[in-house]
C-alpha cells in the first residue's frame, strides 16, 4: 500500500466527515427518509425541453487502449434522452478523438454562457477518471486530464441556471459529488457517479444503464409506489445495482437545497412482479451464479447474469432460481482482505448490500475501505 492512495483514501473520508456536518445527503437511504420528513410543498419535475445536455464519452486513447465501440452506452443515453424530450440542438455530445481537453473547454464554455436562467444542466462523463499526483480528481479527456474542480468553475462562472444533474461513469467518479459538497451558493446540485472517490470503476456500462432504465421510467423499485420515478429512486436503483453487478458502490449527493424528490420521469408498469428481482440462478454446470430477472414466461425466467453481457442471456426455469442472499458479515468480523495481489488481515466495521468496510490491521484508520465479495475471505 502506497503513500498516494493514501492520500486518496484520506481526501475521500475528509469529505465523507464534512458531508456529514453538513446534513447532506450520502447514500439513498438518506435520501428517502429526508424525503418522508420535508414540507409539504410538492417536488419540482423535471422539464426536459428546458435541459441542455453537456455530455463526453472517451472510449480511445492515444495509447491504443479501447473499448468496444458497438453497444457503447453513452450514446444510448443521449438518445433516450431525446425520446423524452430533449431538444437535439440543446445537447452537446462530444466523443473520442474529439474530446481533446482545447475542444471540451471550449465548448463548455460555449454551451454555459447561452443556457437560458430557467435551464437544467445535465453533466455526463464516461471514460477513464484519474488522480493527480496532489489528489485532485480527474476526467482523462483523449489527449489531457480534466480537473473536476475545473468543471464547477466553469458551471458557476458561466451557468446562468440553478439546476445542475451531474454524472459520471469511471473511477474515482465519486469525487464528482463530493466536490459539489464544497460548492455553496446559487446552483443546486444532485450527483449519482458509479464508484466512490476513492475507488476505481468497471469497464462496464452498468452505471449508464441504470440511467437510461431511469430515463425510461423502468426501475425496478419504485419506493413510494406512486408511479414516479424521483432523483433518489434512480440513485438507490444505481447503488443496488453496483454493488450486485459491478461489486462497487455509487455515490450519492444533494447539496444547495437540491431536493432528492426531484421528479424525473413517470415509472412504467412492470409485465410481472418479479422483474427487477435480484436472484442466484443455477447454470448448466449445477453452481448457482448471481443474476437479475429481466422477463417472465410461465415458469421461465430471462436471467441477465451479473457481470456478463446481455448476449449471454438466457432462460432458466423456476425451480433453478432463489432469493439472492449476499453474504453479510457483522461488525467485528475477522477476514482477509485482497490488494493488489496480497492478503491483509483486517477486521469489518460495518456491511452495505454484500459490500464491506473494512479497518486494515497496523493501518491508520485512514486506509479503511469498502470492498467486493471478492476480495474478503474468512480468516
Amino acid at each position: 500500500m502506497n503513500s498516494t492512495r493514501r492520500r486518496f483514501l484520506g481526501a475521500s473520508l475528509a469529505a465523507t466527515a464534512a458531508l456529514k456536518a453538513n446534513e447532506l445527503f450520502a447514500t439513498p437511504a438518506a435520501a428517502a427518509t429526508a424525503a418522508t420528513t420535508a414540507g409539504a410543498s410538492g417536488p419540482a419535475q423535471w422539464e426536459p425541453k428546458k435541459t441542455w445536455v453537456f455530455a463526453v464519452g472517451v472510449l480511445t486513447y492515444p495509447s491504443g487502449q479501447a473499448w468496444p465501440e458497438e453497444g457503447r452506452r453513452d450514446a444510448d443515453m443521449i438518445r433516450q434522452l431525446q425520446a423524452c424530450g430533449v431538444p437535439a440542438g440543446q445537447i452537446t455530445f462530444i466523443k473520442d478523438r474529439n474530446a481533446t481537453i482545447a475542444a471540451v473547454r471550449k465548448s463548455f464554455e460555449a454551451v454555459m454562457a447561452k443556457v437560458p436562467a430557467d435551464a437544467t444542466l445535465w453533466f455526463y462523463f464516461a471514460g477513464h477518471g484519474a488522480k493527480s499526483k496532489t489528489g485532485v480528481s480527474e476526467f482523462a479527456l483523449y489527449d489531457e486530464r480534466w480537473p473536476i474542480p475545473d468543471v464547477f468553475s466553469t458551471i458557476e462562472r458561466r451557468f446562468s441556471g440553478t439546476t445542475a444533474l451531474l454524472f459520471a461513469d469511471c473511477c474515482y467518479s465519486g469525487s464528482l459529488g463530493m466536490e459539489a459538497m464544497l460548492r455553496a451558493g446559487r446552483v443546486r446540485y444532485g450527483a449519482i457517479t458509479s464508484s466512490l472517490a476513492s475507488a476505481v470503476s468497471t469497464g462496464a456500462w452498468t452505471f449508464t444503464e441504470c440511467l437510461i432504465d431511469g430515463l425510461r421510467g423502468a426501475l425496478s423499485l419504485s419506493a413510494d409506489r406512486d408511479g414516479l420515478i424521483t432523483f433518489s429512486e434512480l440513485a438507490r436503483h444505481a447503488e443496488r445495482e453496483m454493488a450486485f453487478s459491478d461489486g462497487q458502490l455509487s455515490t450519492f449527493v444533494t447539496t444547495n437545497g437540491f431536493d432528492p424528490r426531484f421528479v424525473l420521469v413517470p415509472g412504467t408498469k412492470r409485465a410481472h412482479p418479479r422483474i427487477g428481482e435480484y436472484v442466484d440462478a443455477k447454470w448448466k454446470d449445477g453452481k448457482w451464479y448471481p443474476g437479475r430477472v429481466e422477463k417472465v414466461d410461465g415458469a421461465k425466467f430471462w436471467i441477465r447474469w451479473a457481470g456478463y453481457k446481455a448476449s449471454d442471456n438466457e432462460w432458466v426455469q423456476e425451480s433453478d432460481i432463489r432469493p439472492s442472499a449476499p453474504k453479510q458479515h457483522v461488525a467485528g468480523t475477522r477476514v482477509e482482505v485482497e490488494w493488489q495481489g496480497s492478503w491483509y488481515p483486517a477486521e469489518v466495521l460495518t456491511g452495505r448490500l454484500g459490500m464491506h468496510l473494512v479497518h486494515y490491521d497496523k493501518f491508520e484508520p485512514v486506509w479503511d475501505e469498502w470492498v467486493s465479495p471478492k476480495r474478503i475471505r474468512l480468516t
